[in-house]
This record gives C-alpha cells, structure tokens and sequence, in this order.
C-alpha cells in the first residue's frame, strides 16, 4: 500500500458542478495534512451549472488544478489560436460559462479590473457574430438533436443563449471582456502535469517519454488531447487523469494500482474523487437546480 504523509484529494472533471465541489471541501475542511487537486476541466459545463462560480471559487481557496482541455481552448481562444466562431459553434459548453457568467453579474458586483482592449475587441466580435446567426442557432440545434440525441442538453444551451436570450447585448460588452481578462489570467499558469508522493497527474492521462516535453507545453498536449485511456503506471507513479468518461475507474495489474480515471460517464451523475490516504475511490451524487 501507498502512505502518504499529506493526504491528496484528487478530484475529477468538476465542469461546473459547484455544489458538488463544495461538498468535497466541506468534507476536509480543517484537516491541516489535506490537499485538494483537481485534474482540469472545471471550465465549461452542461446546462444550469455554474463554471463562473466554480472558477472564483477554486481561485479564492487557492484550490490547485492542472490544465484541462477545456482550459486549454479558452487559452488558445483568448491568445488568437482558436478561431472563436469555430470554438463557440462546436464548444457549446463554453456557453454555460459565459450564460453563468452574466448571471453572475446581474446577481453580484464585478470584479474592478480594467481589461486589455484585446479582449474587448473580442467581445465585441463574438457578440456580433452571436447575434447575426440567431436563424442559424435553430437550424444547428434542429439538425444537431437529430443526429446526436444525447447531445440535446449541450445544444439546448447553444438554442437557449444564441436564439432565446439573442446572444451579447452591447452593455454586455465590457462584462465579457472582464471575463476573458479573468480567465486568461488565470489559465494561462496552470501546469499540463503534477506530481505528488508516487503520483503523476496528467488531465488526458498522456505524459509521453519525456516529461518535460509536456512542461514545455509541447508535443501531444497542444489542440490534440489524445486518450490513451491509461493502463500502467509511468517510471514508477500511479497516473491520474480526467478528460475520459470511464466506466472503470480504477486501473489493476497483478493486484497494484496503476492507474486512477476520475471523468465519471454522464449517465452515473457523479463527480468522482480519490483519497490517496484512505486509496479509495469516493463520489459525489449530481443534483440539478
């Protein structure tokens, strides 16, 4: 068995689930030798959670993360590598972010920072470009339900922003450019990879030969997110990941741990967590609303 002198709580693809999150917390709240990590993707949820929320929540409590793929596409976004129409047409969770994030300010003071005129010409941009593709908003959902059925909450929340609410409105602009100002600020440090007392966390579970190619931020890890789906451990250290909505969580060979997969699959409506102290496997029931 693995002892750790710190207890790492290694939880999965938050993606907004707030509630949940803050029940994991709770759970460990004055526990001195505990540290929370999570393994990317809290950006960017399903249809009425709350990524906004979850992000100044990780951010005020200092909770670590690494970078997730959904992370990494609003860093690729914000630094002009990702065309934003191609991203806020087939990303449509990042809309949950953005439809959250104006919640958010309807409900509660902004932040006082003065954004880079980049972003808000980025603003400005998206907004127009949401707003003159409303007819186009009903065709993509239409088509979109059909072929795909299980995406219905994903597209439901493209129809709701882009068709229902009209997109950006302009008094709108200057609370968006605030929250790409956030969000880069933000991402843009987290790491690609961790280590912690005999593990290594890796959102796709990829590390490759050299570990210092993904510091570097190279190789796979740039707009790829490959999914090995892990099944040994590398030069020694169990590998824990998210990104792969994994039936079995666990990874065995001969009786030894080898590998931890905390993205729960949708239809478990669960966040998973692993507790390196106790080496067991936890999870948080979803609940809507």
């Amino acid at each position: 068995m693995l002892l750790c002198l710190v207890d790492y709580v290694f939880v999965g693809d938050v993606h907004g689930k707030i509630k949940e999150l803050k029940k994991i917390v709770k759970k460990y709240k004055g526990k001195d030798d505990v540290q929370i990590v999570l393994v990317g993707d809290f950006l960017d949820g399903d249809v009425g959670s709350k990524p906004y929320e979850t992000f100044l929540y990780i951010r005020k409590h200092k909770i670590k993360s690494i970078m997730g793929n959904h992370e990494q596409v609003w860093l690729d976004v914000l630094d002009g590598k990702e065309n934003i129409k191609r991203f806020m047409g087939g990303y449509c969770r990042a809309l949950a972010t953005i439809m959250d994030f104006l919640e958010y300010c309807d409900n509660n003071r902004l932040e006082k920072i003065q954004p880079r005129q980049k972003y808000f010409d980025l603003a400005k941009y998206f907004a127009k470009e949401q707003n003159g593709r409303l007819q186009s908003g009903t065709i993509i959902y239409d088509e979109t339900v059909e072929a795909y059925p299980y995406l219905t909450p994903l597209t439901s929340c493209y129809y709701d922003f882009l068709v229902n609410r009209g997109g950006i409105k302009d008094y709108e602009i200057e609370k968006i450019a605030v929250l790409f100002q956030q969000i880069k600020d933000y991402v843009e440090d987290l790491p690609y990879i961790m280590q912690f007392d005999g593990y290594v966390l890796s959102h796709a579970g990829y590390i490759g030969d050299d570990i210092k190619d993904v510091v570097k931020k190279e190789g796979p890890y740039v707009g790829k997110w490959p999914t090995p789906y892990p099944t040994k451990r590398w030069n020694g250290l169990i590998v824990v990941c998210g990104h792969i909505m994994a039936e079995i969580p666990l990874i065995y060979q001969d009786g030894i741990l080898q590998a931890i997969r905390l993205d729960a699959p949708r239809n478990t409506n669960e966040l998973r967590y692993f507790d390196t102290k106790e080496q067991a496997l936890h999870s948080v029931k979803v609940t809507n609303g």
